[in-house]
C-alpha cells in the first residue's frame, strides 16, 4: 500500500513557477515617460561631462636605431644632442630619460599654455595661435617651485584687464597697449603680439608651469623590437 501511494505522488504533475513576460512588460511600460526622461537626462549629463573634460593626446611612433658608429654612439641620439653607449637597451633608456623630456618641453614651449575660456568652462587650447604671447626669463620657472602662474586677460574697448594669481595671491592690472611688462612675485613677464591689432572675443588664460610639473604629466613608453 505504501508503494502504491508513492507511485501516485511521483506521477502527479508538479507545479512550476512561470513568469508572464507580457505582464512584466506592460507593468513597466506604463511608466515609459519616466524611463524616457531618465534616459534623456543621463545622456545630456554625459554629453556635457565629456565636453568639459580636458583633451588627452597620445602619440605613437616607431624609431629605427641603426648600429652605432666607430665611437660606439648612435647617430640618431647624437642628432638629438644626447650621448649614450652603443647598447640598444641603453639607448631605449635614454628615450625615457628626464634629460630628453626636458629638451622636449623646452623646444616645444610647453611651460606656457594658452587657452580661451568657453561657455562650458572647458579650456580651449590655442598653443601657437594665441593672439597675445608671453615671454620671461628661465629663472622665473625655478622661482615657481611647483606652483602655477595664471594670467586672465580680458579686453575692454581699447584697454586690457589683466589679472594674475601666483602662490595664493592675486592682483588686477589695467594695460593700455602692447607690448608691456608686468612684475610678478616670481619674476617679470613680457606680453606682446605679432599683429598690430588684437581683438579678444573671449577671456584669454595663460598658464605658466615649471618644467618638473610638465614632465610629471608626460610619459614615454619604449619597447625594443630587434631585427636582424
Amino acid at each position: 500500500m505504501k508503494n502504491t501511494n508513492a507511485n501516485i505522488l511521483s506521477n502527479a504533475p508538479r507545479k512550476t513557477d512561470t513568469v508572464d513576460l507580457s505582464e512584466v512588460f506592460w507593468r513597466y511600460f506604463n511608466h515609459w515617460r519616466w524611463i524616457l526622461l531618465s534616459v534623456l537626462i543621463s545622456v545630456t549629463i554625459g554629453y556635457f561631462y565629456a565636453k568639459m573634460q580636458i583633451d588627452v593626446y597620445q602619440v605613437n611612433a616607431s624609431v629605427l636605431i641603426k648600429s652605432p658608429d666607430k665611437n660606439g654612439e648612435s647617430k640618431l641620439l647624437k642628432d638629438l644632442g644626447v650621448e649614450s653607449g652603443g647598447d640598444i637597451e641603453n639607448e631605449v633608456e635614454v628615450f625615457r630619460s628626464k634629460r630628453l623630456l626636458v629638451g622636449v618641453v623646452d623646444s616645444l614651449g610647453l611651460n606656457t599654455s594658452y587657452y580661451y575660456q568657453t561657455i562650458l568652462n572647458k579650456p580651449s587650447e590655442l598653443y601657437k595661435a594665441s593672439p597675445i604671447k608671453l615671454s620671461y626669463d628661465k629663472k622665473l620657472l625655478d622661482n615657481l617651485a611647483g606652483q602655477q602662474l595664471i594670467f586672465t586677460i580680458k579686453q575692454n574697448d581699447d584697454k586690457y584687464s589683466l589679472e594674475y594669481s601666483c602662490k595664493g595671491g592675486t592682483k588686477n592690472l589695467v594695460v593700455k597697449n602692447l607690448p608691456t611688462t608686468v612684475s610678478t612675485p616670481v619674476g617679470e613677464c613680457h606680453f606682446y603680439s605679432e599683429s598690430s591689432r588684437v581683438d579678444l572675443v573671449r577671456p584669454l588664460i595663460i598658464v605658466v608651469q615649471s618644467t618638473n610639473v610638465i614632465i610629471s604629466g608626460l610619459s614615454i613608453q619604449a619597447e625594443v623590437n630587434k631585427k636582424n
